[in-house]
This record gives structure tokens, sequence and C-alpha cells, in this order.
């Protein structure tokens, strides 16, 4: 349906319904008039509405069930049923939906990369091959699953509408989750609102991404920096609570956050002059509230204990190095991440092969249900804590799956193959975050995150759809208000 066409469409049945409701309220019976959402949803085909509401409620699932299940104490029997089940969902849509060459491509080389290095190279099992690979499958699958979805206009309104939504409700209900948490649990890592405990580090990447999403669809281009962020002061609000945890990478998301909300235009030397000292005085504030709710002393926020918490000091290097010598491990010891990289060369080097094809996917998963590889229970010290994106596809995958994670980014994000208009602030701010990512965390391999988070990846380079979303809204409503 093309674009004329479905606006058309739209019309005459936002029309005969609003006729059919003053018939009704005329005959003395009560009926409110349809929504928006009633017309858009009275012509979109079958397909979009399953796979549409498919997506939306794997979203809810992933996103609330955690911290509903940790109050009434059944996480630990539902974690992996869940994991399976939605994991299985994802992979159906991801199938259903999967048509561009350049997203099979994707799937195609992932396949081999890794059926090489854990199959053949490592001598795993198929069922060990297939479990690990399903922390790739998020962006193996997500990508065309919203290719799909925004390839077409109907699609691309019918979805964006329904969805964005779901993520404004969702930055909401981080606020009271979180200050629960905080009063139960107190200012630490377990502050993960909805996702639950422990989730820290996520639902303050998400929160950050879902607001400054929302603030560039809100932005008016009339008005000017201060202007809009007044206009919509509720989303700077919903930052809030990311300071109510010890997730010290909020101040990045922060300052990137206001950099990036200045237009990229001729304007834009000027007004980053105007907007440092905006940062600035945000900035203060944040670390002032994270300093009055977080526990964590003036010490803490110190270059020195900072380089401490990156990279450790001499007696951090000298267990790890005794620990490589004599395959020693220390369970309860989490170190940190700089140190992990320094010391991954030398983990690397365990086989021949390791700094080629890695060690087989995944060696981050299957230590609770399947059996742990013989390399993870020589590098369990290692492996127990923090990780990040690029450390574990080095570890699982070599160089041929960096090679492969940055082919396979560079789709997702529309540097290669088909794609709409660039926003490029989003595309600047949510690059930025994969590269923190790579060096800092994993959260692309965590389903509740990599859902949102690769969504609005796909808009960053189908821009063009959120313009149509939104141009269709204020037409309805500018239909709507004429025939009252």
């Amino acid at each position: 349906m093309s674009g004329t066409k479905l606006f058309s469409a739209i019309e005459k049945r936002e029309i005969a319904l609003i006729k059919d409701a003053d018939n009704i309220k005329s005959s003395g019976k009560r009926q409110r008039r349809p929504r928006m959402l009633d017309v858009l949803e009275s012509i979109a085909p079958l397909k979009i509405k399953c796979v549409g509401w498919g997506v939306i409620g794997l979203f809810w699932v992933l996103g609330v069930w955690a911290f509903i299940a940790q109050r009434v104490g059944i996480f630990d029997a539902l974690f992996t049923p869940m994991q399976l089940l939605t994991d299985m969902v994802l992979i159906l849509l991801g199938v259903w939906t999967i048509r561009n060459a350049w997203d099979i491509a994707v799937l195609v080389i992932y396949l081999v990369v890794s059926a090489i290095s854990t199959i053949w190279v490592n001598e795993l099992s198929p069922t060990f091959w297939l479990n690990g690979s399903r922390f790739y499958f998020y962006i193996i699958f997500l990508t065309p699953i919203f290719r799909w979805i925004l390839s077409k206009k109907n699609r691309a309104i019918y979805f964006i509408e329904k969805f964005d939504a779901s993520l404004y409700v969702f930055l909401w209900l981080q606020v009271p989750s979180m200050i629960f948490e905080y009063v139960a649990l107190g200012g630490n890592d377990q502050g993960g609102g909805t996702l639950g405990n422990y989730m820290s580090h996520i639902i303050s990447c998400l929160i950050y991404c879902i607001s400054f999403y929302l603030m560039l669809k809100k932005w008016d281009k009339e008005k000017g920096y201060i202007s809009n962020l007044l206009a919509n002061w509720t989303l700077i609000f919903l930052l809030c609570p990311t300071f109510m945890n010890e997730t010290k990478v909020s101040f990045i998301y922060l300052v990137l956050y206001f950099f990036f909300l200045v237009p990229f235009n001729r304007k834009f030397v000027r007004n980053i002059l105007i907007t440092i000292p905006f940062i600035a005085v945000g900035l203060v504030a944040a670390v002032y509230l994270y300093l009055n709710t977080v526990d964590v002393s003036d010490e803490q926020m110190s270059l020195e204990w900072l380089e401490y918490y990156v990279m450790g000091d001499d007696e951090t290097y000298e267990i790890m190095e005794s620990m490589l010598d004599t395959y020693g491990n220390d369970e309860d010891r989490d170190f940190m991440r700089g140190a992990k990289f320094l010391m991954l060369p030398a983990v690397l080097v365990d086989k021949p092969w390791g700094v080629w094809v890695g060690y087989g996917a995944s060696q981050y998963k299957g230590a609770s249900v399947m059996e742990k590889t013989e390399f993870l229970r020589r590098y369990e010290w290692f492996f127990f804590g923090t990780t990040t994106l690029g450390m574990m596809t080095m570890v699982d995958l070599g160089t041929a799956g960096i090679a492969w994670l940055l082919f396979a980014l560079a789709v997702m994000f529309g540097w290669l193959g088909p794609r709409g208009r660039f926003k490029g602030q989003l595309q600047w701010y949510l690059g930025l975050q994969v590269l923190i990512m790579m060096v800092y965390a994993s959260n692309l391999t965590i389903l509740s995150c990599a859902l949102p988070f690769i969504y609005l990846v796909m808009l960053s380079c189908h821009w063009d759809r959120v313009e149509q979303a939104v141009a269709w809204r204020r037409q309805i409503e500018q239909s709507a208000s004429e025939k009252q």
C-alpha cells in the first residue's frame, strides 16, 4: 500500500468510525469516539499485527518479569525457562521476517564462523554450539525483524505508534521501581528497575537511549535548545532514577545526551558553546545527587580510585598472573575490566588457534545447565563477573568473530545495505554506546536491552519513518478536530 493510499484508507476508515460513533450516540447509547490507533488497527494486515504484537509482548515480558519474580521468590525457578521461551519467540519472528540479503549474509557468516570454531576446531557438541549462539542471535534476528517492519510505510507507522507508547510507559515505570529498590536494597548495583536486581548498567543505558530518542522525536526545529528542553522537561526528569544506583558510566551518558541534542547544522559550533555551561551545571547537579543517594565516598570519585576501578593495582596483576600460571581459580573475585583486557592475550594463546577462531560459542553460556568446557574450568577466574561485548566475542570466536561482529554492526547501523534517511545525532549517540559496550559491558547479549536498543539503531538509519509517523499523527489529529 503506497503512502498516499495509506492515508486515504486511514482517513476513510476514521470518518466511517466517527460516523458510526455519532449514529450510536444519537440513538441514546454511550459510545466513545474512536482513537487514532483504532483507525490504524482496523486496516493493518495480519502479519504486521502478529509481528508487532509479538515484539511488544516480548519487550514487556522481558521488561518486568524479573522484578516481579524476585519480589515473590520464584526468579531462580523461572530464569532458564523464561530465557528459552523468549529466545524461541525471537528466533521464530526473525526467521519469519528475514528477507534482506545483507541480513542473510550476517546469519550465514556467523553460522560458518561459529560452527568452525565450536564444532570443528574446539570439538564441542552441536548442542553446546546452539546454546552458546543464543547470545549472538539477538543481533542476528532483531535487525531483520525491525528492517521488515520499517520497510513499508504502513507497517512502520503502525509499529512506531504502538511501540513508542510502550517505551514511554517503560520509562515511567522505572521511577517507582528504582525508588523501591533504593529503599529496600540501597543505592548499589542491585538497582535495575523493572529489569530486576543487578541490572543497573542495563537499565541506565536504556533510560538514556529511550529518553534521547523521544526527545529527538519531539524536538521542535522552530524553538531553541533551551526552549526544547523546557518543553520536554519530563524526559529529563525521567533520567533521575539512574543516579539511584552505582552505575558510574551514567555520567558519560549524561554528557553525551545533552551534547548530541544539539542539531547538526551551520549553527552547531555556536550552539555547542551555549550548551557547555548547561552540561556543566547538569553534571554538577548529577554528581551531587549521586553522592547523596549512592553509598560511595568522596574518595571513590577521585581519578586515583577511578584508575583502580578500571585497571586494578599491582596486587591485582600478581593474583591474576599466579592463576594464569597454575590454572587456579577465585570464583568470588570479580577482576577489573581493564585488568582482564591486559590478560586477554595470555588467555587466548592457550591454544594455537585461540587468537584466530577463539574457543567456541559460547564460553560465557553453559555453566549453569550445560557442562563447563575444559577451557572454562581452566580459566574460570577470567570468566567470573564483569565482561564486555568485545572480550566475549574475542574469546568465543577470535579475530574472525570480531570481524563478523563489526560487519553485523555496520549492517545494523545502515552503513552497509539498504537504509532510509540517517539521523546523525541518534547514530552518534547509539554508536558511542556500542563503543562503550565493546570495552565496558555486554548489553547486546542481553535480550531485554538488545530489543529496544536495536530498534532505536534501526530508526537512526530510517528516520524518514519516524517523521512519517509524526506527520500521520498530526494529520489525523487535525482531521478529527476539523470534523468536530
